[in-house]
């Protein structure tokens, strides 16, 4: 699924070079379009100077001019694997040219991009595991065969640590979008394309979730127990879902976190996850900031505000309440 996108400027011009200017952040090798009338020209990022980027344009650049709107997709240039590709022919896109051809013709079309695989075949899954069973990143979860081959459906490799399989679809047919295992009650359409990974500032890893928007966000509905089974054999200490939509004018993300195997099904307020979600989202170009502000416990009521200052080394701050008290006794 696909963040907001940004947007810069056209400034220059050269072959199929194209020079933009922008205001916010931009990745290199992140995937641009430029718009050209009702035309939208696949581009990548390969080089970023200040507050500009040069752009490789994959297409005939004729009628690009000053100012046009240029849109950052916040993705990596890839390419999609997956039942379907055997037996295909694609152009340097990753278009299939047969269906291209019959949709405009033996002559390719400038701005036109089509989906590599059919996202409404079905394709017959046989499960490999079940729930209970443990598995490390890379696993096979089970096969998928096309022509004489196997697909092995696998453990995603940024994933760490023993997993226990929570659950599992059934043998039966399947197309590529639908899910066939989940620890967070979200859907994966609904996961950013960058890595599920664990980070630590402080010896205490978080598992860092980019979704898409404020209402996935809000709608999660997670699997305490299936949690607890990953965080009892991984090397996490609990699970952080964000988005950079946020409440409130002024902040940078909003967080949730679920550390169930403590006793904290939710936490309202995570200075530790806060310092590794400013580290993963400068990592990733996510944020050419500094000082982030991010938003965690509105949906339990109980929101926060924490201040992450990335300048020379992660620091986190922020404003308090208090809301319970406890005597702890100590012997």
């Amino acid at each position: 699924m696909k963040a907001e996108a940004r947007k810069g400027k056209v400034v220059g011009v050269n072959g199929n070079m194209v020079t933009v200017a922008f205001e916010d952040r931009v990745m290199q090798n992140e995937v641009a379009y430029v718009a050209v009338g009702d035309e939208r020209l696949k581009s990548e990022v390969i080089r970023v100077r200040g507050k500009r980027a040069e752009l490789q344009v994959f297409e005939d650049t004729i009628g690009i001019k000053i100012g046009d709107t240029v849109e950052f997709t916040n993705e990596l240039l890839s390419v999609e694997l997956g039942p379907g590709l055997l037996g295909q022919i694609f152009d340097g896109l990753q278009n299939p040219l047969p269906q291209l051809a019959q949709r405009h013709g033996f002559f390719l079309k400038r701005g036109a991009y089509l989906d590599p695989l059919d996202a409404d075949a079905a394709w017959e899954f046989t499960p490999g595991v079940k729930a209970g069973d443990r598995v490390r990143a890379g696993d096979p979860l089970g096969t998928v065969p096309e022509k004489i081959f196997q697909h092995w459906i696998m453990v995603p490799f940024a994933l760490h640590g023993e997993l226990e399989v929570c659950e599992v679809a059934a043998k039966g047919n399947y197309t590529i979008k639908e899910v066939i295992a989940k620890l967070l009650n979200l859907n994966a359409n609904h996961l950013l394309n960058y890595p599920l990974q664990s980070v630590s500032t402080g010896g205490v890893a978080k598992l860092m979730i980019p979704v898409d928007s404020l209402i996935s966000l809000k709608s999660i509905k997670p699997d305490l127990a299936g949690i607890k089974n990953y965080r009892a054999h991984g090397d996490c200490r609990g699970f952080y879902p964000f988005t950079s939509q946020t409440m409130e004018a002024g902040s940078d993300f909003h967080a949730r976190q679920f550390n169930p195997l403590i006793g904290i099904d939710e936490d309202p307020i995570t200075g530790i996850a806060a310092d590794a979600l400013g580290c993963y989202v400068q990592k990733y170009g996510l944020t050419d900031k500094d000082q982030l502000v991010i938003e965690q416990g509105y949906i339990l009521g109980k929101g926060g505000k924490m201040y992450v200052n990335l300048r020379g080394g992660v620091k986190v701050g922020g404003y308090a309440v208090t809301f319970g008290k406890r005597k702890i006794p100590v012997s």
